[in-house]
């Protein structure tokens, strides 16, 4: 639930974390997209400022309910 963003990739955008990578990976960051064709698109950022705006509170967040929002949304344009 922590909230983030990134200006320089995403203006003033903000974002919220699901997911942990493992510790050894402190350093790195996934950004989900909604099909392969936009992560490509996306490709590999490296050295990206990512601002924390508000600590979530460490409950799991309820995928099944974004996956299906998600779908209405994609379903609508």
């Amino acid at each position: 639930g922590t909230k983030v963003r990134s200006p320089a990739l995403f203006g003033e955008r903000v974002f919220e974390v699901h997911d942990r990578m493992n510790p050894r990976y402190n350093l790195r960051a996934d950004v989900w997209m909604s099909s392969k064709t936009d992560a490509r698109q996306f490709g590999l950022k490296r050295n990206v400022n990512i601002e924390v705006i508000e600590m979530g509170d460490n409950t799991k967040t309820q995928w099944k309910r974004i996956a299906q929002e998600n779908a209405l949304k994609r379903a609508s344009r």
